[in-house]
């Protein structure tokens, strides 16, 4: 028997713009990717603290320590690792989108151990966010110290077709106490994308930029689990309250979720930028398939589980957040880690 999470409304609680989509997600929850599923228990427990959805983030540790248990074996052999990069470029290159060709042509700028890298300190830092940590975690955190992560991350070009991840990037590695390229990431994406040359960017170059700034905010604040201080981000909240409108229309739906997030994430709820935001939001729910599609009118739940998450955090913002989760904190969880984890 397939087992689901039921979204029952309580009386008197309000229905929001968005519960055709969390009834949606959670009742085909089971039938996504264990990757998908765990992201969206991870966020969902971040924004009520509801321990139904701790099963669904737990199978987040799993995905995580598989991966990173073969990733960290395989670190120091130049082959594998020339190999990875090179495969990940190929795939790159057979894509259709001036956006992947763009980005497989700047991937050959960066050092391949730090193309190998990025999904082995991602892995590093989701565990740590569970308070837990690979087996291989100090060994690692040294060996990548010696990594020359500055000439990749800093790089103009770089940061301009890789954005969001370039931000993911750097306070990962900040977080690990493997390098803090914070200030210096900030003033060279600003460097990369000055808003003079906005009328010049294609709108997917658009896209990148607001989607970057979105996710330094969202990196800065461990993924939803933290409000950030506003002052520090001030320069990207000033340009998404000046410049909300052109985001609607040029974006998509993610980013526009995220822009409204920001503003949350700093403690600005009543901020109109994020009634702009959840308009846009709205209007594009499909009211038959009760969700939003893809720019490209695709339903596929699988690879629209981020956008439709995202607008559930936008409309169903908390109180306050939630750490985590804590797995050690937790003795049913704490006992069925996998063999290559353990607690932090």
């Amino acid at each position: 028997m397939l087992l689901r999470l039921e979204v029952l409304p309580v009386c008197g609680e309000p229905v929001t713009p968005t519960a055709s989509i969390q009834n949606r997600l959670e009742r085909e929850l089971f039938t996504l990717p264990p990757g998908k599923q765990a992201f969206y228990g991870i966020h969902m427990y971040r924004i009520t603290g509801d321990d139904r959805y701790l099963h669904a983030a737990f199978y987040g540790v799993y995905v995580v320590a598989n991966r990173l248990d073969k990733l960290a074996q395989k670190l120091n052999d130049q082959q594998a690792v020339a190999f990875y990069a090179a495969e990940r470029n190929q795939r790159l290159s057979n894509k259709k989108s001036e956006k992947d060709r763009a980005r497989a042509a700047i991937v050959e700028q960066c050092p391949l151990p730090v193309i190998y890298a990025k999904r082995l300190v991602h892995g590093m830092n989701r565990l740590g966010e569970f308070r837990l940590k690979s087996i291989h975690h100090e060994a690692l955190v040294q060996r990548l110290k010696t990594f020359d992560f500055r000439s990749c991350l800093l790089n103009r070009e770089v940061i301009r077709v890789w954005a969001a991840q370039s931000a993911n990037y750097v306070y990962w590695l900040q977080k690990l106490g493997i390098v803090d390229l914070t200030v210096e990431f900030h003033n060279a994406f600003r460097a990369a994308f000055p808003d003079t040359e906005d009328t010049q960017l294609k709108n997917w170059q658009y896209t990148n930029k607001i989607y970057g700034m979105t996710h330094i905010i969202i990196a800065a604040s461990g993924y939803y689990q933290e409000l950030i201080e506003p002052e520090q981000f001030q320069w990207i909240l000033d340009y998404f309250a000046c410049n909300v409108t052109e985001i609607v229309k040029r974006t998509k739906p993610d980013v526009i979720a995220e822009v409204g997030i920001s503003f949350l994430l700093a403690g600005q709820s009543e901020h109109v930028a994020v009634k702009t935001c959840q308009h846009a939001i709205v209007q594009g729910i499909d009211p038959q398939q009760g969700i939003i599609p893809s720019v490209k009118g695709g339903f596929d739940l699988a690879s629209g589980e981020h956008r439709n998450t995202l607008a559930l955090i936008l409309f169903n913002w908390p109180e306050r957040l939630h750490k985590g989760p804590i797995f050690p904190e937790l003795p049913k969880f704490l006992e069925a880690l996998p063999a290559t984890v353990k607690p932090k």
